[in-house]
């Protein structure tokens, strides 16, 4: 509910996604959604823009790092990668985990 209009309508509509959204995490002024398309969005408030990155593979997580400027990303290929924020470079993934 919008408190200040009293209305149930929503206020904006993030729709870029083209598969099931898995993921998301906000910090104080962009929302990082992931995707089972392999895509992660970073929608930017205040600017009114949206960055996407494409992985290629379904992703299961993601958040910001503590510091706002990296991406943790993990995916169903049993990877886990740390990218650059603003520049969608790979800085490190992990991979080689099993059950």
């Amino acid at each position: 509910m919008n408190l200040k209009s009293r209305s149930y309508e929503a206020v904006q509509v993030l729709n870029d996604a083209k598969d099931s959204i898995t993921s998301i995490d906000i910090s104080e002024d962009e929302i990082v959604v992931g995707s089972i398309d392999g895509r992660i969005r970073i929608y930017d408030i205040r600017m009114g823009k949206l960055n996407e990155d494409f992985i290629g593979e379904p992703i299961t997580n993601v958040c910001f790092s503590s510091d706002c400027q990296s991406l943790v990303v993990s995916s169903l290929d049993n990877t886990v990668r740390l990218i650059d924020k603003t520049s969608g470079q790979l800085l490190n993934d992990y991979s080689g985990h099993t059950h």
